[in-house]
Protein backbone atom coordinates (compact mmCIF):
# COMPACT_ATOMS: atom_id res chain seq x y z
CA UNK A 1 0.00 0.00 0.00
CA UNK A 2 2.83 2.37 0.91
CA UNK A 3 4.62 1.46 -2.33
CA UNK A 4 1.50 2.23 -4.35
CA UNK A 5 1.15 5.59 -2.60
CA UNK A 6 4.80 6.42 -3.31
CA UNK A 7 4.37 5.48 -6.95
CA UNK A 8 1.29 7.69 -7.20
CA UNK A 9 3.10 10.64 -5.66
CA UNK A 10 5.96 10.09 -8.10
CA UNK A 11 3.44 10.03 -10.95
CA UNK A 12 1.91 13.29 -9.75
CA UNK A 13 5.32 14.96 -9.57
CA UNK A 14 6.05 13.84 -13.13
CA UNK A 15 2.64 15.08 -14.27
CA UNK A 16 3.12 18.43 -12.54
CA UNK A 17 6.58 18.86 -14.05
CA UNK A 18 5.36 18.07 -17.55
CA UNK A 19 2.25 20.27 -17.43
CA UNK A 20 3.61 23.22 -15.47
CA UNK A 21 7.34 23.27 -16.24
CA UNK A 22 8.17 21.48 -19.49
CA UNK A 23 5.27 22.81 -21.57
CA UNK A 24 5.58 26.46 -20.41
CA UNK A 25 9.34 26.42 -21.04
CA UNK A 26 8.81 24.88 -24.48
CA UNK A 27 6.59 27.81 -25.42
CA UNK A 28 9.55 30.15 -24.95
CA UNK A 29 11.92 28.09 -27.10
CA UNK A 30 12.67 28.52 -30.78
CA UNK A 31 10.85 25.41 -31.96
CA UNK A 32 8.12 24.95 -34.61
CA UNK A 33 4.81 26.58 -33.71
CA UNK A 34 2.87 23.40 -34.41
CA UNK A 35 4.82 21.56 -31.73
CA UNK A 36 4.04 24.29 -29.20
CA UNK A 37 0.37 24.26 -30.20
CA UNK A 38 0.10 20.49 -29.95
CA UNK A 39 1.85 20.37 -26.57
CA UNK A 40 -0.42 23.09 -25.17
CA UNK A 41 -3.57 21.51 -26.57
CA UNK A 42 -2.68 18.07 -25.22
CA UNK A 43 -1.95 19.60 -21.81
CA UNK A 44 -5.31 21.37 -21.74
CA UNK A 45 -7.19 18.26 -22.87
CA UNK A 46 -5.48 16.21 -20.17
CA UNK A 47 -6.32 18.76 -17.46
CA UNK A 48 -9.95 18.84 -18.58
CA UNK A 49 -10.08 15.04 -18.62
CA UNK A 50 -8.74 14.74 -15.07
CA UNK A 51 -10.96 17.61 -13.89
CA UNK A 52 -14.03 15.92 -15.34
CA UNK A 53 -13.02 12.61 -13.80
CA UNK A 54 -12.72 14.03 -10.27
CA UNK A 55 -15.79 16.24 -10.53
CA UNK A 56 -14.18 19.68 -10.80
CA UNK A 57 -16.12 20.66 -13.92
CA UNK A 58 -19.40 21.54 -12.30
CA UNK A 59 -21.42 24.64 -11.52
CA UNK A 60 -20.45 24.22 -7.87
CA UNK A 61 -17.11 25.95 -8.49
CA UNK A 62 -19.09 29.18 -9.01
CA UNK A 63 -21.29 28.72 -5.94
CA UNK A 64 -18.98 30.06 -3.24
CA UNK A 65 -20.53 33.20 -1.74
CA UNK A 66 -18.27 36.19 -1.11
CA UNK A 67 -18.06 37.07 2.55
CA UNK A 68 -17.77 40.67 3.74
CA UNK A 69 -14.21 39.91 4.84
CA UNK A 70 -13.37 38.52 1.41
CA UNK A 71 -14.70 41.66 -0.28
CA UNK A 72 -12.70 43.88 2.07
CA UNK A 73 -9.50 41.89 1.50
CA UNK A 74 -10.04 41.95 -2.25
CA UNK A 75 -10.61 45.70 -2.24
CA UNK A 76 -7.45 46.38 -0.24
CA UNK A 77 -5.38 44.26 -2.63
CA UNK A 78 -6.95 46.03 -5.60
CA UNK A 79 -6.11 49.49 -4.26
CA UNK A 80 -2.50 48.49 -3.63
CA UNK A 81 -2.17 47.06 -7.13
CA UNK A 82 -3.76 50.13 -8.75
CA UNK A 83 -1.43 52.51 -6.91
CA UNK A 84 1.72 50.44 -7.54
CA UNK A 85 1.12 49.83 -11.25
CA UNK A 86 -0.06 53.38 -11.96
CA UNK A 87 3.03 54.78 -10.25
CA UNK A 88 5.29 52.47 -12.22
CA UNK A 89 3.73 53.47 -15.56
CA UNK A 90 3.77 57.15 -14.67
CA UNK A 91 7.49 57.17 -13.97
CA UNK A 92 8.36 54.78 -16.82
CA UNK A 93 6.32 56.53 -19.54
CA UNK A 94 3.43 58.77 -18.46
CA UNK A 95 2.22 59.11 -22.07
CA UNK A 96 0.96 55.50 -21.93
CA UNK A 97 -1.46 56.13 -19.07
CA UNK A 98 -5.04 55.46 -20.31
CA UNK A 99 -3.83 55.78 -23.91
CA UNK A 100 -5.67 52.72 -25.24
CA UNK A 101 -9.14 53.32 -23.68
CA UNK A 102 -9.01 56.98 -24.75
CA UNK A 103 -7.72 56.55 -28.30
CA UNK A 104 -9.02 53.05 -29.07
CA UNK A 105 -12.01 52.35 -26.79
CA UNK A 106 -13.41 49.51 -28.92
CA UNK A 107 -10.03 47.78 -29.04
CA UNK A 108 -9.63 48.27 -25.30
CA UNK A 109 -13.04 46.74 -24.60
CA UNK A 110 -12.28 43.84 -26.92
CA UNK A 111 -8.96 43.19 -25.19
CA UNK A 112 -10.60 43.19 -21.77
CA UNK A 113 -13.35 40.80 -22.83
CA UNK A 114 -10.90 38.47 -24.57
CA UNK A 115 -8.53 38.50 -21.61
CA UNK A 116 -11.30 37.82 -19.10
CA UNK A 117 -12.85 34.92 -21.00
CA UNK A 118 -9.81 33.25 -22.56
CA UNK A 119 -7.01 34.05 -20.14
CA UNK A 120 -8.00 35.01 -16.59
CA UNK A 121 -10.79 32.49 -15.98
CA UNK A 122 -8.99 29.53 -17.65
CA UNK A 123 -5.72 30.32 -15.84
CA UNK A 124 -7.43 30.49 -12.48
CA UNK A 125 -9.12 27.16 -13.07
CA UNK A 126 -5.80 25.54 -14.01
CA UNK A 127 -3.54 27.17 -11.41
CA UNK A 128 -5.95 27.36 -8.52
CA UNK A 129 -8.87 24.90 -8.82
CA UNK A 130 -7.04 22.08 -10.63
CA UNK A 131 -3.63 22.65 -9.06
CA UNK A 132 -4.97 22.83 -5.49
CA UNK A 133 -7.14 19.75 -5.91
CA UNK A 134 -4.43 17.72 -7.63
CA UNK A 135 -1.13 18.64 -5.98
CA UNK A 136 -1.75 20.18 -2.56
CA UNK A 137 -0.87 16.98 -0.70
CA UNK A 138 2.55 16.81 -2.36
CA UNK A 139 3.77 19.73 -0.25
CA UNK A 140 4.56 19.72 3.44
CA UNK A 141 3.47 23.25 4.24
CA UNK A 142 0.99 25.63 2.70
CA UNK A 143 3.68 28.33 2.47
CA UNK A 144 5.89 26.13 0.28
CA UNK A 145 2.87 25.12 -1.80
CA UNK A 146 1.85 28.74 -2.43
CA UNK A 147 5.42 29.77 -3.24
CA UNK A 148 5.81 26.89 -5.69
CA UNK A 149 2.46 27.61 -7.33
CA UNK A 150 3.30 31.31 -7.70
CA UNK A 151 6.66 30.50 -9.28
CA UNK A 152 5.00 28.15 -11.75
CA UNK A 153 2.35 30.76 -12.52
CA UNK A 154 5.15 33.20 -13.31
CA UNK A 155 6.91 30.55 -15.42
CA UNK A 156 3.78 30.27 -17.56
CA UNK A 157 4.54 33.80 -18.78
CA UNK A 158 8.15 33.07 -19.72
CA UNK A 159 7.21 33.12 -23.41
CA UNK A 160 6.80 36.91 -23.27
CA UNK A 161 10.55 37.23 -22.75
CA UNK A 162 10.22 40.08 -20.28
CA UNK A 163 11.66 39.99 -16.75
CA UNK A 164 9.12 42.57 -15.54
CA UNK A 165 6.29 40.28 -16.65
CA UNK A 166 7.80 37.47 -14.58
CA UNK A 167 8.01 39.71 -11.53
CA UNK A 168 4.47 41.03 -11.94
CA UNK A 169 2.98 37.57 -12.50
CA UNK A 170 4.85 36.15 -9.50
CA UNK A 171 3.40 38.88 -7.29
CA UNK A 172 0.03 38.33 -8.93
CA UNK A 173 0.34 34.62 -8.22
CA UNK A 174 0.93 35.34 -4.53
CA UNK A 175 -2.15 37.59 -4.42
CA UNK A 176 -4.35 35.09 -6.25
CA UNK A 177 -3.15 32.25 -4.04
CA UNK A 178 -3.86 34.30 -0.94
CA UNK A 179 -7.38 35.03 -2.17
CA UNK A 180 -8.15 31.45 -3.19
CA UNK A 181 -6.58 29.94 -0.07
CA UNK A 182 -8.62 32.22 2.17
CA UNK A 183 -11.94 32.20 0.34
CA UNK A 184 -11.93 29.05 -1.79
CA UNK A 185 -13.82 31.02 -4.42
CA UNK A 186 -12.97 30.37 -8.06
CA UNK A 187 -15.31 33.14 -9.16
CA UNK A 188 -13.78 35.76 -6.85
CA UNK A 189 -10.16 35.00 -7.74
CA UNK A 190 -11.01 34.90 -11.44
CA UNK A 191 -12.70 38.30 -11.22
CA UNK A 192 -9.67 39.66 -9.36
CA UNK A 193 -7.37 38.28 -12.03
CA UNK A 194 -9.55 39.80 -14.76
CA UNK A 195 -9.64 43.23 -13.13
CA UNK A 196 -5.89 43.30 -12.53
CA UNK A 197 -5.13 42.25 -16.10
CA UNK A 198 -7.58 44.70 -17.64
CA UNK A 199 -6.15 47.45 -15.47
CA UNK A 200 -2.67 46.77 -16.85
CA UNK A 201 -4.02 47.20 -20.37
CA UNK A 202 -5.87 50.33 -19.30
CA UNK A 203 -2.78 52.10 -17.98
CA UNK A 204 -0.56 51.14 -20.91
CA UNK A 205 1.28 48.05 -19.68
CA UNK A 206 -0.32 45.77 -22.26
CA UNK A 207 2.58 45.83 -24.71
CA UNK A 208 4.74 43.64 -22.47
CA UNK A 209 1.90 41.09 -22.52
CA UNK A 210 1.75 41.17 -26.33
CA UNK A 211 -1.36 43.36 -26.44
CA UNK A 212 -1.37 46.58 -28.51
CA UNK A 213 -1.00 49.99 -26.88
Amino acid sequence: MESNNSNYRLYLWGELSLLFVVIPISLSLDIPLWIKACATLLGIVYILYISKKVGLLSKRIFSKVFSAEAKKSSLISLVLVLVATSSYTYFADASLLFKVPITKPVLWLGICLFYTLFSAFPQEFIYRVFFYNRYRLLFGTHFVFVLYNSLLFSLAHLMFGNSMVLIITFIGGLLFNYSYSKNQSYLLVSLEHSVYGCWLFTIGMGEMLAFPV
